[in-house]
């Protein structure tokens, strides 16, 4: 477009020019037209020069944006890490955007909830090829034992023990314990094992024989009731002698844990020969293996997946937190503003550099044309304005010749 008027005007100043007597009209017409030509090329030339030299001439001060890249580089990383990466500003459009409840919304709609938990579904799957390298599992293995076979594990687990019998906690452990214990005595399949075991175990008596069959089910019958009168009397009585028995156990350990210096060196040779068994590392590469087996086989069902489905409900049930629960908002808030800033002020200036660098990395054509395109159509508007403006000019100064 700019071009073509260059040449509409080139055109009428020849016509004009050769054609009429450059009176009157015409003379204005010229005037105008030799005028807009100069602004025409003047403006090219101030246009091009900023990203070329004009024509491929050397001229000076030409081709300023590839010859200035480097400083240009470090002015515009200085610039967005001075007056984009600063604590104040960030800090401030965080709090007026309400992070939490907005994250929390996000995060409850199932579609964003599903993308999410694929999105750590698949990564997790990634990670398990590398996990299944054998590089990878010895090395884990060999500093697993290394940390373990260095570590006092006895005052880790006196604290635990500690923790355990704090309030009374002990006890609902072995209530529960107790609930599981009775639930699997009264599964059909475990009544059946038990019975064909006593059955076995008459089948060896020459005399009872007949009777095995059933006498293992009477027996089993007889020793399930004991065990559930038993488990019952346990849970139903907080001052029950096993109650008494089990707290003195723990306690005695956690003082023989603590004080025991004896003790504890048993302890630590027991856990040193257990790191070093061959066994136990065979079977801790058969747990590893299982264990990625189970979780690749999982995900590899994809929005099918147990794991991924659970994940996303724990997304779900996070995010109406997020929403619902102002402590929850307070804590997130004060992790946000924890964090952030410590985060800006770590890579303000890395960020600052690695833009410099990006920009000194690029070659000069490259470079060149990533902004010449992303403002070229301005530029060329810049031509066509010189050209017109020239064009005005011209009758300017004609105006004031033919006055004078």
């Amino acid at each position: 477009m700019a071009l073509s008027l260059l040449l509409a005007v080139a055109l009428i100043y020849v016509l004009t020019r050769y054609l009429t007597d450059l009176q009157g009209l015409w003379g204005f017409v010229n005037a105008f037209s030799e005028a807009a030509m100069v602004g025409a090329f003047a403006d090219w030339f101030a246009v091009t020069a900023i990203f070329r030299h004009p024509m491929g001439i050397p001229i000076p001060h030409t081709a300023i944006v590839p010859r200035k890249k480097a400083q240009l580089g470090k002015h515009l990383g200085r610039f967005i890490s001075e007056h984009f990466l600063t604590n104040e500003q960030v800090m401030t459009r965080l709090e007026d955007a309400q992070l939490a409840p907005r994250v929390g919304a996000w995060l409850v709609r199932p579609h964003n909830a599903q993308r999410v938990s694929l999105a750590l579904t698949n990564g997790l799957l990634q990670w398990l090829g590398a996990l299944r390298d054998e590089r990878v599992s010895r090395f884990v293995k060999q500093r697993l034992i290394r940390r373990m076979r260095h570590m006092d594990t006895t005052d880790l687990v006196a604290q635990f023990f500690l923790l355990l019998t704090e309030n009374g906690r002990h006890q609902q452990v072995l209530d529960l314990v107790l609930r599981q214990l009775a639930r699997w005595v009264q599964n059909p399949n475990v009544r059946r094992q038990i019975a064909t075991m006593l059955s076995r175990e008459l089948e060896q008596s020459l005399y009872l024989k007949r009777l095995s069959a059933y006498a293992g089910e009477w027996g089993t019958a007889r020793l399930i009731n004991m065990l559930a009168q038993e488990i019952d009397a346990v849970s139903t009585d907080p001052r029950h002698p096993m109650r008494r028995r089990y707290s003195a156990l723990i306690n005695g350990w956690i003082v023989r844990l603590q004080n025991d210096a004896q003790y504890k060196r048993e302890l630590l040779l027991i856990q040193r020969r257990l790191l070093n068994n061959p066994v136990l590392q065979q079977y801790w590469n058969t747990i590893w293996k299982e264990m990625l087996d189970w979780v690749e086989n999982d995900l590899s069902l994809g929005q099918h997946a147990h794991i991924h489905a659970q994940l996303e409900l724990a997304i779900q049930t996070l995010g109406q937190q997020l929403m619902d629960d102002p402590a929850l908002q307070e804590f997130f808030e004060e992790k946000l503003h924890d964090f952030v800033p410590r985060f800006i002020d770590r890579f303000r200036d890395p960020t600052a550099r690695f833009i410099e660098a990006r920009v000194v990395a690029w070659s000069d054509q490259e470079w060149v044309n990533t902004l010449e395109n992303s403002v070229g159509k301005d530029l060329q508007f810049i031509r066509i304005n010189g050209t017109l403006v020239g064009g005005l000019v011209g009758i300017i100064i004609h105006t004031i010749n033919l006055w004078i």
